[in-house]
């Protein structure tokens, strides 16, 4: 491994005390967005209006979003689990359940976006449009457990397109809008601001989310969040159900890379195995407060351990550019093409290393 010389980083983490921030997530704690439910649904909006709110702003943004939004209905039959001896022996009757969720239009000839959630388990899948109150049938495309994203495609054409936003140019304390179809309350329209970006969940693979106050229920997954221009910067996917007003969406620029990939492969490449698992620790220092990324445990064998990685490195630097965060990190390797080799700084024993990793 060769030495490098950043010497601000090895300022920064000397005589750092490191407090490891353990996300202890438990997995009853969330709730995705999607409703089990027998009702069908007309939910979410989009569109631009002016960037500063008005008398009758956030209404003339949900009725003009309408057009591009979807309500999806599904139904799946599944056998459920032997519950006595008899069951057992003889087997238990197939029954069929119903979800309900949201999308938006991405293309005028009848590409759809919503989460995977939503979807992954249909047999059938269905969608209203705000024009058309008779349910299309739709196919599923393909869909993105590890991002929870999925495309539909019904056969319609000159359909009208969401405008798609750039989350990256969110700030805490933007205003947003959610629509959607929350418990079954069709086209319910709720208004809030990005409480705070960049969320990083175990959980939730390499996406890190918008967190917003704007009121997502069980309904509203899949559904667009909008900025006060009406253009989408966030795909709703879960809340905190022992909260209130904690909600989450999935960035849009990462949700119109995936949708792309579906679209045009059906499925998505994740090239971003480094073979290690990592958390957030916060530094302290007389000059500064800041958070790096240590490592916890390193795969045998893995891409890392092959490079010489090990455990307890902090990593400082992806091809050269600083690491701010465990999300940031993961960030970084979701976006490496695949068979990549890729420079990893960290921080061990007093010195900065440089490390060549092959990304699989």
């Amino acid at each position: 491994m060769k030495q490098l010389s950043f010497n601000l980083v090895i300022g920064m983490v000397l005589g750092a005390s490191l407090v490891f921030l353990g996300q202890s997530l438990r997995p009853d704690t969330w709730q995705k967005s999607a409703l089990p439910s027998t009702e069908m649904t007309v939910p979410l909006p989009n569109t631009a209006t002016s960037a500063a709110i008005g008398v009758e702003t956030i209404a003339d943004l949900a009725q003009a979003a309408g057009k591009s939004t979807v309500n999806i209905d599904t139904s799946a039959t599944i056998t459920p689990p032997a519950e006595s001896l008899i069951d057992f022996l003889v087997g238990t009757e197939p029954i069929q359940t119903k979800g309900l969720g949201s999308g938006f239009i991405i293309r005028d000839d009848g590409y759809i976006l919503t989460n995977n959630h939503v979807v992954d388990a249909a047999d059938e899948i269905r969608v209203t449009l705000q024009s058309e109150p008779k349910p299309i049938r739709a196919k599923l495309v393909g869909r993105d457990p590890e991002t929870d994203l999925a495309v539909l495609k019904i056969e319609k054409r000159g359909l009208a397109a969401a405008g798609l936003g750039e989350s990256k140019k969110l700030r805490p304390g933007d205003w947003v809008v959610a629509i959607g179809s929350p418990l079954g309350l069709q086209q319910s329209v709720t208004l809030g601001i990005v409480s705070a970006l960049n969320r990083s969940f175990a959980d939730f693979g390499p996406t890190h989310l918008i967190q917003t106050d704007a009121a997502i229920n069980p309904g509203n997954s899949g559904g667009p969040l909008l900025n006060i221009r009406g253009e989408v910067i966030g795909v709703n996917v879960m809340v905190r159900k022992d909260a209130q007003n904690i909600g989450f969406a999935i960035p849009i620029d990462t949700a119109r890379e995936v949708a792309a990939q579906l679209i045009a492969t059906g499925k998505v490449s994740h090239p971003h195995r480094l073979g290690i698992s990592f958390a957030d620790l916060v530094v302290e220092t007389e000059r500064q407060d800041g958070i790096a990324v240590v490592v916890l445990e390193v795969e045998k064998n893995g891409p890392a351990d092959r490079a010489g990685i090990r455990r307890g490195d902090v990593i400082l630097a992806v091809n050269g550019e600083q690491v701010s965060s465990s999300a940031d990190l993961k960030n970084r390797i979701h976006k490496i093409s695949s068979a990549q080799e890729i420079t990893i700084a960290v921080f061990r024993d007093g010195r900065i290393l440089s490390a060549r990793v092959a990304i699989n």
